[in-house]
């Protein structure tokens, strides 16, 4: 029995991997392209550097869509690239939570708190298809 085969069971996880491609791609997009609209709904003026960062955060996040569907579809060849979106998304809900508690800006907390909860809502169904992945691939 192949890892392909020895995780079929998890089908639901590996749709949801498929989902979080596509919220990858559509949420990298959108701050590649409107920075100024991130930077709205924070409730904070952006600057140069802001946008700048913040389309490289995009390009970043667009970049997990590959990952996550080459591991949603070949679980056991390419089922370890789910490692790039957990510390992607990890990274992210870290900035989140640290602007949470900064003093140095004063973005909407409301903003804050769904951007945190978006980002590691993710984190419990990467790190599930790692170990389904793992533990099918020792007994494949």
């Amino acid at each position: 029995m192949d890892a392909d085969a020895g995780i079929r069971a998890a089908r639901p996880l590996r749709l949801l991997l498929l989902v979080a491609a596509l919220d990858s791609l559509m949420v990298g997009t959108w701050a590649v392209l409107r920075p100024d609209g991130l930077f709205a709904w924070l409730q904070v003026p952006p600057t140069p550097d802001g946008q700048v960062l913040c389309r490289a955060l995009g390009v970043l996040t667009m970049a997990h869509a590959p990952c996550l569907v080459l591991a949603a579809l070949w679980p056991g060849k390419w089922g370890g690239l789910v490692v790039v979106p957990l510390l992607g998304r990890a990274v992210l809900a870290g900035v989140w939570l640290w602007l949470v508690n900064s003093d140095r800006v004063q973005p909407s907390p409301s903003a804050l708190r769904w951007l945190l909860a978006h980002d590691a809502a993710w984190l419990p169904v990467f790190a599930a298809h790692i170990a389904v992945t793992a533990r099918a691939t020792k007994h494949a």
